[in-house]
């Protein structure tokens, strides 16, 4: 590699030292080292235009086909880590995870607001339990019907009395030393 004008001094490393080796290398340019960079706020938006753009166009998709898209994201991960350790390093960060989260929540919200609402099973139970659920008042409106009350009015219960009414239909009067402590019963 050939270095001109102090390139050690301006080479961003981001306070990390990287060591690129080979054996043998080839002659230059065909053995020449190539390194492409980029500004990491750039690559940063990148990542997350990218993961938002392809989790978004998969929203309309089953969700089969959703888990074989993580399924390959994660296998692409790991390849990179293998085979681009220092991009893997660059790309695998916060910014990735945000955006992979904000997925995640777009994914849960549009099954729980849209999915889940239009589900023909979901909506087929719905209508079951409504159809049951107006089948039982029915039937409590009949049997009320059959025993003469009506079905839309509880019974009223009149307030007990203290003991048996008079003749005239008046209550007997109150006993006030029954409140007391061992009363008329207690010796």
């Amino acid at each position: 590699m050939k270095i001109e004008g102090g390139a050690e001094g301006s080479f961003q490393t981001d306070g990390r030292q990287y060591l690129f080796s080979t054996l043998r290398p080839e002659e230059p340019p065909e053995g020449s080292l190539r390194l492409v960079a980029m500004d990491s706020d750039y690559l940063a938006i990148l990542v997350f235009i990218v993961i938002l753009a392809v989790g978004i166009a998969l929203l309309l998709t089953p969700w089969t086909k959703r888990c074989i898209a993580v399924g390959a994201f994660i296998a692409l991960m790991v390849l990179l880590g293998v085979f681009a350790p220092t991009f893997a390093a660059q790309v695998a960060d916060g910014v990735m995870a945000a955006a992979a989260f904000l997925v995640a929540v777009i994914w849960l919200l549009w099954y729980l607001l849209w999915t889940r609402r239009h589900d023909p099973r979901l909506v087929e139970r719905r209508k079951a339990r409504r159809a049951a659920r107006d089948a039982a008042l029915a039937r409590a409106r009949a049997a009320a019907q059959r025993a003469g009350a009506p079905a839309a009015e509880p019974p009223t219960a009149k307030p007990p009395t203290a003991g048996p009414p008079t003749e005239e239909g008046e209550p007997p009067p109150e006993d006030h030393d029954a409140d007391k402590e061992g009363g008329e019963d207690h010796a």
